[in-house]
């Protein structure tokens, strides 16, 4: 019976924007992952941001059963985030930060399949920079939550998939009763799928986010921008109670395949089209933003590095140098 510890990874990510307009960002991330920490296989997370979000995070999994397929999983994380909001012509500026501790019991079936659930607490507070609606200054609030999810993954690779499917939905139910200041329910949804021929790669998939009722705002608005998710934007840039996103995105590998010590090298392009809304009425064909951008990819030992440029509507383009892959983090 080994009590020991087992093997412990540690990865880093990296993502820098400029938008030729004097506005830069970037978003550093370091996670470390200890793994044998139990009999039962138990494993700890801690995960750091730096940049436009600032977060501090952890999280203990451990199994149980017969064979380890159900498993619960406390969690904590700290964050605090600059972001714009807007209302009709009126915008502010505000200083978000949130302290979140929660806990969810799930099953693991088969080598794809996860289903959650669990409850999850909150306590928000905004601090207005500049700008402003109605006179608001800054706000507080406390959100307590019911949270079921389904997630799966075939995916043969994170970087540069060739195969496989990626996808999950989580409902989060937010209620008086459960001790939260607000009433209401968020529903976000992905899907991936991954094709390959020869050299050729090519990535489609979506994601949409809508709300019911009145949910807690910081944990409810939905953002896009940023490298394939509306290339052209800065990241973050778009927030609302409701989004939608579609994206294709084809690489081809290029170079001697046949070099032992030869990193994997892709160019390629995406073809991206989405929106924010504040209100389920306002959603429309019609004002979907379509943006595209070209990149290149290496598959370096220390993950996937993409160097791009992206375009969308309306003039936005910006240059994108990031460490890590196309997909966003993951419970």
């Amino acid at each position: 019976m080994d009590k020991g510890w087992g093997p412990n990874f540690v990865g880093f990510g990296l993502q820098l924007s400029d938008d030729f307009n004097g506005r830069s960002d970037y978003q550093l991330a370091a996670e470390a992952t200890f793994t044998g920490l139990s009999e039962h296989g138990a494993e700890a997370r801690v995960r750091a941001d730096l940049g436009r979000v600032a977060a501090l995070s952890g999280e203990w999994y451990q199994p149980w059963g017969d064979h380890g397929q159900y498993y619960w999983k406390p969690e904590i994380r700290f964050d605090a985030r600059n972001q714009s909001f807007r209302a009709g012509v009126d915008s502010l500026q505000a200083r978000l930060r949130r302290a979140q501790a929660g806990a969810r019991v799930g099953i693991n079936i088969g080598r794809s399949w996860r289903i959650e659930s669990g409850l999850e607490y909150s306590h928000n507070r905004a601090q207005v920079q500049n700008g402003g609606i109605d006179g608001v200054v800054g706000f507080a609030s406390d959100a307590a939550s019911f949270v079921v999810a389904v997630d799966h993954d075939s995916l043969d690779d994170l970087g540069f998939p060739t195969s496989g499917r990626r996808g999950a939905a989580e409902l989060t139910v937010t209620r008086p009763g459960l001790g939260s200041d607000a009433n209401g329910e968020v529903l976000r949804a992905d899907w991936h799928r991954a094709f390959s021929f020869d050299r050729h790669r090519l990535l489609i998939g979506a994601e949409a986010q809508t709300s019911w009722g009145s949910p807690d705002t910081f944990n409810s608005f939905a953002t896009l921008g940023g490298f394939t998710r509306l290339s052209g934007f800065g990241e973050r840039d778009l927030n609302g109670q409701h989004s939608a996103l579609a994206r294709a995105i084809y690489y081809r590998r290029f170079g001697d395949m046949s070099r032992l010590f030869a990193l994997p090298a892709y160019i390629g392009g995406s073809v991206e089209t989405g929106n924010v809304w504040n209100t389920r009425n306002a959603v429309s064909l019609d004002s979907l933003i379509y943006a595209s951008s070209l990149f290149v990819g290496i598959d370096s030992p220390l993950g996937p590095i993409f160097f791009g440029y992206g375009m969308a509507e309306g003039g936005e383009d910006s240059l994108y140098l990031s460490f890590g892959s196309l997909f966003g983090e993951r419970r």
